[in-house]
């Protein structure tokens, strides 16, 4: 093969390469690409430093029907965005991190999509889809809205919401790392999704309605509630719901079916399943003997935990029980755990230093301990083993 054929070759597939990649739109400052087997295009980011941004109907001869997912992620100086009727289809996190972002406009015509007061809803203003994120006024959801969408407030600065009767559903990451500070919630909301109060560091606290019946993974996680209590109406929990957070009693009602507290600790309703403890507790704590399982996040992040006592009764600790327990220097497994789940003790830095195992046989997921512990474990099996001056694990 010859030069120029290798030249030719390398040019095709270049070519190849960049053919469906995004192209620039020189008078308008958008990125693009074209999709629909070329007939048509997608927004997939700008290049400008316009405030006010318009999306023209077409580029190119040809229709822009979609915004792509991120497409106008953290663009801080936009402050209003208007969507032509050619738009059918707009991206996750399209608009996320628009802090100065304070209207968004959609053409009356529009089949999929609508406007009020500079805030996008679907046509029939069912679901509220984004609210700008530079807005930071007291916010009341309109009574047509039954769903408020994933990421709606994502990185917003809106401190006070409203959320009416007739809203059933608050999507996935909907308030996440928001600036809020009060959330009064509607008697009529079934579910709260996963990640939805995530990060919101300003929200202290939050009462759920007895119509709740499912919380989502990590739902308040990182949140500053500094107490809450699960109705009885509620019969799902995702893992980490409340992990990190500024919580020193997590309540149920007694009428919950499926779950219960004792001394401000969420457990199920036999107690055989610890599932939450509240992560601004300091000192030691003992699991009580009815307990057969150490939920994963049960402890996450419970950094003043400085002591814990495991039951012969716990057959199993799950995923990241008690990672970022940095208070923690020794933990004893008793023989009677048969798993770990990965990373179960991680996030502990040094500080962890002792680990007694009472049996042989203990399954440890990856990274369960910090440091290279189940090469040695697998070894050693039951016993003690320290790490001399954060050194590798040794056994004694």
């Amino acid at each position: 093969m010859n030069k120029k054929t290798v030249v030719y070759l390398a040019l095709v597939l270049l070519v190849s390469f960049i053919t469906p990649a995004q192209q620039f739109d020189p008078e308008g400052d958008f990125r693009f690409e074209r999709i629909d087997n070329g007939m048509a295009i997608r927004i997939t980011g700008n290049n400008g430093n316009r405030a006010e941004i318009t999306i023209p109907p077409s580029i190119q001869g040809l229709p822009v029907t979609s915004i792509g997912n991120s497409a106008f992620y953290r663009w801080s100086n936009i402050t209003s965005i208007t969507i032509p009727s050619s738009v059918t289809a707009i991206g996750r996190w399209a608009f996320r991190g628009c802090n100065n972002l304070t209207a968004i406009h959609v053409a009356s015509d529009n089949p999929n999509y609508s406007s009020l007061n500079g805030i996008l809803y679907d046509k029939e203003r069912r679901t509220l889809i984004q609210y700008p994120g530079g807005r930071t006024e007291i916010f009341s959801i309109p009574n047509s809205v039954t769903a408020i969408g994933d990421s709606a407030f994502w990185d917003g600065n809106l401190t006070s919401i409203t959320i009416p009767d007739s809203v059933t559903a608050i999507g996935e990451f909907a308030f996440r790392e928001s600036g809020l500070t009060s959330v009064t919630m509607g008697n009529r909301v079934t579910s709260i999704g996963r990640l939805a109060f995530h990060g919101c560091t300003n929200l202290t606290s939050i009462t759920i309605p007895d119509s709740v019946t499912s919380i989502g993974e990590e739902a308040f996680s990182s949140s500053g509630i500094t107490s809450v209590t699960i109705p009885g109406s509620i019969t799902s929990i995702g893992r980490g719901a409340f992990a990190d957070t500024a919580l020193t009693t997590i309540n149920v009602s007694p009428n919950n079916p499926r779950y219960s507290s004792l001394d401000g600790i969420l457990y199920d309703k036999e107690r055989r399943i610890l599932i939450a403890y509240p992560t601004r507790r300091s000192g030691s704590f003992t699991i009580p003997g009815s307990v057969t399982s150490i939920g994963a996040m049960a402890f996450w992040e419970c950094s003043n935990l400085t002591s814990i006592t495991i039951p012969n009764n716990v057959t199993s600790i799950g995923e990241t029980a008690f990672y970022g327990c940095t208070g923690l220097t020794s933990i004893t497994i008793p023989g009677s755990v048969a798993s770990i789940g990965s990373r179960a003790f991680s996030g502990t830095h040094n500080n962890l230093s002792t680990v007694t195992f009472g049996g042989s046989n203990t399954r440890l997921g990856s990274d369960a301990f910090p440091f290279g512990f189940s090469a040695v474990y697998s070894n050693g099996g039951a016993g003690t083993y320290t790490r001399p001056s954060g050194g590798r694990w040794v056994k004694q």
